[in-house]
């Protein structure tokens, strides 16, 4: 049985407006058709071109970083066009492990917290136990279509859709094996030169793309050196160079974090949802909830201990304000603390939702946000057109994610240290270190 806090971050998923659309609606079906694709596009391979004249073409990546989850369902399954003959011509290789890191004792810190973990090493088996391209790219692109449309909690559901045997992958994960696996593609990921800056890093004939990742099938048309030319080649136009210190021209997930995410589908930015619960607690459920966040707070020894057991304290970091709020989710509002420090602004909440893990035991994981001052685009004040006296505060980050916060005893007076602190953040104020 998994156990443990999710020390991430939750990186909303983006809406599907800044996205390329696509729609899931008959997602058996399509799945269904999809691997009928894989399995005749690979077989055709064998005869169009050799292994030698193959193009190497590496995704790294990390399950639940949702511009990973868009470049694989929105972009690399364009290789797989039935009439372009792409696949022909490449060596597709999957890393599952993305901006993890490993620490003492070989323990793997996901940057989507354990939730992702398990998915990176159910997708690692998936690869090793079904190493045929297009059986285990079927899988691997049914669990990210999910994770794109906010539903990965219901990825064995995939092991149904394409009639796949679950026990090989239960076996390699309870087993270790699992484990192995990712430890196995973190020193590939690790050993990368240059080194990735973030995900999905798309390496083509050995080249990184950096910020022209989405536009691979141009570089791998340009090193494909056969004479079985693809359909799809000759449309492109080959002229592209590769710039190494430009924003991406897509999204991606910093291997620095940007944000700390945590369960991305349920971390939502609609206060559509808060409005229907209209903080949907009792009276008596909100009073239980803060004595026992309260008595949490006393036993690990006041908020700076509380701050600093779930997000660490990072070098000349100093707290400023804690208050009292909710977090607007799609799940309803979660109560717990904000923390305002002069470098981020952080949330954890006080219960754990519940996640499933292959061998169907239920794995408890925490809400956490933890958003760098740096990275915030703005803070936004607004209210209840009804009922003017419930506040709301949005943050808005630099990746376009929206988070609201409501519920404070004291609003402005935590709107204003949140602004006191995004404005000072290359002057941080002076306040009492974190003990």
């Amino acid at each position: 049985m998994l156990t443990g806090e999710a020390v991430v971050a939750p990186e909303s998923l983006p809406s599907d407006s800044s996205m390329d659309s696509l729609s899931f609606s008959h997602l058996p079906c399509l799945l269904l058709i999809i691997s009928s694709l894989f399995s005749a596009a690979t077989a055709r391979a064998s005869i169009s071109a050799s292994e030698a004249e193959k193009v190497p073409l590496a995704l790294y990546y990390e399950t639940l970083c949702p511009y990973c989850s868009n470049f694989i369902v929105n972009h690399l399954m364009k290789l797989f066009n039935n009439g372009d003959g792409l696949i022909s011509i490449v060596d597709l290789k999957l890393l599952p492990y993305g901006n993890a890191k490993i620490g003492p004792n070989g323990t793997i810190t996901c940057q989507h917290g354990p939730a992702e973990c398990l998915l990176n090493t159910v997708e690692a088996c998936a690869i090793d136990v079904w190493p045929d391209l297009s059986e285990h790219f079927s899988f691997i692109y049914c669990i990210e279509t999910l994770v794109y449309e906010h539903k990965y909690p219901q990825w064995e559901t995939c092991f149904e859709k394409l009639g796949l045997d679950p026990k090989p992958i239960s076996d390699c994960y309870n087993s270790g094996y699992g484990k192995e696996l990712e430890l196995k593609y973190a020193a590939e990921t690790n050993g990368l030169q240059p080194p990735h800056k973030y995900v999905p890093w798309v390496v083509v004939d050995g080249q990184p793309l950096y910020e022209e990742y989405e536009n691979f099938i141009s570089y791998i048309c340009k090193a494909y050196k056969g004479t079985s030319i693809p359909s799809a080649c000759n449309e492109l136009s080959l002229n592209t160079i590769v710039k190494e210190n430009v924003n991406p021209a897509g999204p991606v997930c910093y291997a620095e974090e940007t944000i700390k995410p945590t369960l991305s589908s349920i971390i939502g930015s609609t206060i559509k949802a808060w409005m229907q619960m209209r903080l949907g607690l009792k009276f008596s459920e909100t009073v239980k909830g803060k004595l026992s966040l309260g008595g949490r707070i006393l036993q690990l020894g006041g908020v700076k201990r509380v701050f600093k057991q779930n997000f660490g304290a990072r070098e000349g970091e100093k707290l400023l304000k804690v208050s009292q709020c909710y977090l607007s989710t799609t799940a309803g509002p979660i109560v717990s603390l904000l923390f305002i420090s002069t470098q981020r602004v952080a949330f954890c909440s006080e219960r754990s939702i519940k996640f499933s893990s292959p061998n169907g035991e239920l794995v408890g994981i925490h809400y956490k946000v933890s958003i760098p001052l740096r990275k915030i685009k703005r803070a936004n004040q607004s209210e209840n057109v009804k009922k003017p006296s419930q506040k709301y505060m949005e943050i808005v980050t630099m990746d376009n994610f929206e988070f609201w916060f409501m519920g404070f005893l004291n609003y402005q007076k935590v709107f204003s240290y949140l602004r006191q602190a995004i404005s000072q953040v290359q002057n941080p104020v002076q306040s009492d270190s974190i003990q």
